[in-house]
């Protein structure tokens, strides 16, 4: 099976076998949020968010942030990895968007 994997900023969203969590019931679906600008990644469409930065997507959906390309998302199961980068200690670091 060949990894899908989908990137906006610093969200890395990896597609996956199975969810281990529970549902979270929220009036909105983001995804992560952004820590300088106050803006998120958030899923439009027949999406679940599950608990460990888990989701299913039921039928197409998008994921949109404010200052990234918008990106389709087909239905599957999802986990989010966030994005590190090292600095000139080469310590690693999340990425802040």
């Amino acid at each position: 099976m060949t990894d899908t994997m989908y990137r906006q900023g610093d969200v890395l969203i990896v597609k996956t076998e199975e969810i281990n969590g529970k549902p979270k019931k929220l009036d909105h679906l983001v995804v992560m949020e952004g820590e300088l600008t106050g803006h998120h990644h958030q899923l439009v469409g027949d999406a679940v968010l599950f608990d460990d930065l888990q989701f299913k997507v039921n039928s197409l959906s998008e994921l949109v942030h404010e200052e990234h390309a918008t990106i389709q998302i087909p239905p599957g199961t999802y986990r989010v990895v966030r994005q590190r980068e090292f600095d000139e200690t080469n310590m690693a670091r999340f990425v802040r968007d």
